[in-house]
């Protein structure tokens, strides 16, 4: 009995946390170049202030 009741609460678990995973998934999908983006803008920013030659 207790074997079916874990099984029972498991599979209710992967029911409720699917759609959540899911939804993560996508937002790292959207945000992942975004940031990337940033951190390259942010690096040739850095650059253009450091480098003596840019003047």
């Amino acid at each position: 009995m207790f074997g079916s009741l874990a099984g029972l609460v498991g599979d209710v678990l992967k029911v409720a946390v699917a759609p959540v995973s899911v939804a993560v998934d996508v937002t790292r999908a959207v945000t992942k170049p975004l940031a990337d983006a940033a951190t390259e803008v942010a690096k040739e920013v850095k650059e253009q202030l450091t480098d003596p030659n840019s003047k």
